[in-house]
């Protein structure tokens, strides 16, 4: 009988599989058919492009495509894709291929994700999300990662294009301040003008460069029976995920999972919605404490805690460096978000505004107010 393990998703092999999934979702979710036909960029607070057309449904597809990774000017990985998507149910199936690892095989039937690795003969298997996040609206998540943004790129429509035999606008996001150690570098996208499926882009964060481009879409595929169905062998080793998630612990409990006391906010102004920890194994070998607040009722805020790994927090190739509570931190506007080392922990408190961005000193005054004693 063939043995099912469960594990989270603290392991090395874990987050490797985690990353296949991404790969997966994010290649399906680009192409999933769209609700409405707006507009694509903007230019400082305006948009300026109307073009693309409406469509109501999702769109069925098979796909064949090329994924490329560059540190720098090298060339270091490679990977083929190949994709069939069912509009009708939001099943999905995608066969990616390495040099290194060989083929991963993800299909989603709906109930169950499942991937499967030939090379090391193990499957991986998970609850399916909803459908109806699958067959979301590529054009709202095209605008939404526009929209993040906005206030730490110049957006820009650089003109229409042809890519497969098809119009396709290519929108370009640069970073307003070139200086700065940003997360998120420039990003492009090329956009099919009906559809808006995204037929081909290139992202930079740092000196890494990803470039994706579909050489390959069949819009009226024909499925099988067998297209989502994903035979794995009796003799593979399959490992469930779905305990990958957090566990809900308390206070007390998050003080003995750190191995000692640490800094929390104030229970005046700040509602305290959730204590959760993650067990993480392998590299990293660590307790993270998060907890979640809501400021004033309405801004969502969260602090992560786990023991200092060591190394200096202003090392990180992104970031501006900043002064908190006294001691060296690190700040990335980007996703709002503050890190420093106190008393042999390591903190880090992000706050999400829904769209708008905390400014650096609204953090820094938070963190002043952390106390021990949370009364």
């Amino acid at each position: 009988m063939r043995q099912i393990k469960y594990a989270t998703m603290s392991t090395r092999k874990g987050n490797q599989v985690m990353g296949i999934l991404g790969s997966v979702l994010l290649t399906g979710m680009l192409l999933t058919g769209c609700q409405s036909g707006e507009a694509l960029a903007y230019t400082g607070e305006e948009m300026v492009e109307k073009a693309i057309q409406e469509s109501n449904k999702p769109v069925s597809y098979y796909a064949e495509g090329e994924m490329t990774l560059f540190e720098g000017e090298k060339k270091t990985e490679s990977m083929t894709i190949k994709e069939w998507y069912n509009a009708d149910n939001g099943n999905n199936r995608n066969e990616i291929v390495t040099p290194d690892t060989g083929k991963s095989i993800s299909v989603n039937d709906g109930q169950q994700v499942t991937v499967y690795e030939e090379g090391g003969n193990t499957a991986y298997t998970m609850e399916s999300l909803e459908n109806e996040a699958m067959q979301s609206s590529p054009k709202d998540k095209v605008l939404s990662q526009l929209e993040r943004m906005r206030s730490t790129h110049t957006i820009e429509t650089v003109g229409k294009e042809k890519w497969l035999d098809q119009d396709v606008y290519h929108i370009k996001a640069t970073p307003s301040d070139k200086d700065a150690n940003s997360l998120i570098g420039s990003q492009e996208y090329w956009v099919n003008a009906k559809d808006w499926m995204v037929v081909k882009s290139k992202v930079t964060s740092g000196d890494i460069t990803t470039e994706f481009a579909y050489t390959l879409l069949d819009k009226s595929p024909e499925f099988t029976p067998d297209t989502f169905k994903l035979n794995i062998p009796e003799d593979a080793e399959i490992i469930a995920l779905d305990n990958m998630g957090p566990q809900t612990i308390t206070i007390e409990e998050a003080r003995e999972a750190l191995g000692q006391s640490y800094l929390q906010m104030p229970a005046e102004g700040f509602d305290q919605v959730s204590v959760e920890m993650y067990e993480a194994s392998g590299e990293l070998d660590r307790n993270e404490v998060s907890i979640n607040y809501l400021v004033d009722g309405k801004t969502p805020l969260s602090l992560s805690i786990f023991k200092s790994p060591g190394d200096d927090v202003q090392d990180g190739e992104f970031g501006e460096k900043v002064t908190v509570r006294g001691q060296k931190g690190d700040y990335m506007k980007e996703i709002n978000i503050i890190s420093w080392d106190e008393e042999g922990l390591r903190y880090s408190l992000m706050a999400d505004q829904q769209g708008a961005q905390t400014e650096i000193d609204q953090l820094l005054e938070w963190a002043e107010l952390l106390t021990e004693e949370r009364e």
